[in-house]
């Protein structure tokens, strides 16, 4: 908790830095190494915003009477992480089929599907990256080089070695942790040489849900 109090001043600052330097400067200059700090300020942001309402029991905390469309984070979040794939032979594809609402922060949908969805995206070569949101299931499916078998069942634990870690190590803790504490559920198959598919599984909000035409 404490940290993460600490971390939220030197992020405004850099945010605030950022804003400036987008009016300073011509849009053809220095564009894409904006585009990163704001990418990455704003996910140390979700981070930190998730880990202190973990650290405060959220989970039994229902003052503030918060719902997430999971349709619109899923969507930010793909458009996120389309540029991972800007110099691979491979595709995002999004297929939205429902628009659930969940009764929680949208910070914690955020963690659990933008990790999913990264690491589809950055673990892939060529190909097929398919995000698929249901009533009460969002599937991300990948035809990569899948993940060893023996770094799979290891996965959701924490404190990786970095050669068994896919990332930091760290992600795929936290994920977990949050579905325990919502009650969802997270699984990821793979085979190796035939692709990667993970699933979030949750329960909406009964009735809060509207079918896309």
């Amino acid at each position: 908790t404490d940290v993460s109090h600490e971390l939220r001043n030197p992020l405004a600052i850099i945010q605030g830095a950022v804003d400036v330097l987008r009016e300073l400067f011509p849009v053809t200059q220095g564009a894409k190494p904006l585009q990163r700090i704001v990418r990455a300020v704003g996910d140390m942001n979700v981070l930190t915003s998730a880990l202190l309402l973990l650290s405060r029991g959220e989970r039994v905390d229902r003052q503030t009477h918060a719902t997430c469309n999971v349709a619109a984070v899923i969507k930010e979040i793909t458009d996120q992480n389309r540029f991972l794939l800007r110099d691979k032979e491979a595709q995002l594809q999004l297929i939205i089929d429902a628009q659930p609402v969940l009764d929680t922060e949208c910070v914690f949908v955020q963690i659990v599907a933008g990790n999913l969805v990264r690491n589809a995206c950055t673990y892939i070569h060529r190909g097929l990256v398919r995000v698929h949101l249901q009533e009460g299931e969002l599937t991300v499916s990948d035809t990569g080089g899948g993940i060893d078998p023996a770094i799979l069942e290891k996965l959701f634990r924490a404190r990786l070695t970095r050669s068994e870690s896919r990332g930091s190590g760290f992600g795929l803790t936290l994920v977990k942790r949050i579905c325990d504490r919502h009650q969802w559920q997270v699984t990821i198959e793979s085979q190796e040489h035939q692709g990667t598919v993970a699933r979030f599984i949750f329960k909406p909000v009964p009735g809060s849900s509207v079918s896309i035409s």
